[in-house]
């Protein structure tokens, strides 16, 4: 499969474990951030981050220092522009053998 595709599959994916969480996704259009998935829950706000990987080598290895800052930096920025909302950062790594979801809260 092209990773390209793989990785679509993966926000896909996400998204429905997502929404089965109790969660909705919300407009991207007009948002200040570029994340994989942007869901939302009562007044809290998850920024998603899917990374989709042929085998799980931790989660150091998965995010770079600079992706870390960037979603950080985005948190700040949907932050503002929902001040009622806590505003969380999540990481999904997706795999095609088991466990095939890895799910990361509060990053």
């Amino acid at each position: 499969m092209h990773p390209h595709t793989w990785g679509k599959l993966g926000e896909r994916l996400a998204l429905a474990y997502m929404v089965a969480c109790g969660f909705w996704p919300l407009p991207r259009r007009r948002m200040p951030v570029q994340v994989d998935v942007l869901v939302k829950r009562s007044d809290l706000i998850v920024l998603l981050e899917v990374k989709t990987r042929s085998r799980y080598n931790g989660l150091d290895k998965t995010l770079s220092f600079q992706q870390q800052q960037r979603l950080r930096a985005q948190a700040v920025r949907l932050a503002a522009y929902y001040p009622a909302c806590t505003v969380r950062i999540d990481v999904m790594v997706i795999t095609p053998v088991w466990p095939f979801v890895r799910y990361f809260t509060n990053m």
